[in-house]
């Protein structure tokens, strides 16, 4: 997780964002970003993962990490919508 964390804090900087900037974009919170970038990621869901390296433009990084022989949890990212009743 320390490296994943230091190529998105690396990505970032690069794509000139502040973490508040990157939260905002991602929905993922600053804190969990936070975590991320200092290593401490664990227990962070795919999900914030994804849409962190997604918005960095660098999910192909992620992309190569995954077993070729798994189900890809990229197919789906972003085409479920969380649906609040009411």
């Amino acid at each position: 997780m320390r490296l994943l964390g230091e190529i998105a804090r690396r990505a970032r900087l690069a794509a000139g964002l502040r973490q508040e900037d990157l939260a905002r974009r991602t929905g993922v919170s600053v804190s969990t970003i936070k975590r991320m970038e200092s290593g401490k990621g664990a227990g962070v869901s795919l999900a914030s993962w994804i849409a962190v390296f997604s918005v960095l433009g660098i999910l192909d990084i992620l992309r190569s990490l995954a077993d070729p022989y798994a189900i890809d949890p990229f197919d789906d990212y972003g085409s479920r919508k969380r649906v609040r009743k009411t």
